[in-house]
């Protein structure tokens, strides 16, 4: 029982250090991005990789690619919220809704952003 409990205590720190999971950076605003996948779409959460960046004029969010995982950066998490929505209703053709009953078909791999996407709000006060 010893050996094998030492085996699976071996086996999830490797993982943690090759980088499986989530990063914990520290940022509040990439941890409530993260959060917010993880509730909506359990089984793709790792997938993403949430970035915050600093502000500018306007909010604004980032989406691209970077091997297989997409990277969306945003100046706070509600941008990076608007980033990942945007990610699935324009690449994976996925509408999400509020409600405890909705279901969607997430394609089973993600497609990739051939080139970076930067959205701006068109509006100053949101």
């Amino acid at each position: 029982m010893k050996r094998i409990l030492s085996l699976a205590l071996m086996a999830l720190l490797i993982l943690s250090a090759a980088g499986c999971g989530p990063k914990d950076s520290g940022n509040p605003e990439e941890a409530a991005a993260y959060a917010l996948a993880a509730r909506v779409l359990p089984d793709h959460a790792s997938r993403f990789v949430f970035e915050a960046a600093p502000a500018e004029d306007a909010d604004f969010f980032t989406i691209e690619s970077r091997g297989r995982k997409i990277v969306i950066g945003g100046n706070n998490a509600n941008s990076m919220a608007v980033g990942l929505n945007h990610y699935l209703k324009y690449w994976c053709h996925v509408e999400c809704g509020w409600l405890a009953g909705d279901t969607f078909r997430m394609p089973e791999k993600l497609p990739l952003v051939e080139s970076p996407v930067k959205v701006s709000a068109r509006v100053d006060k949101r």
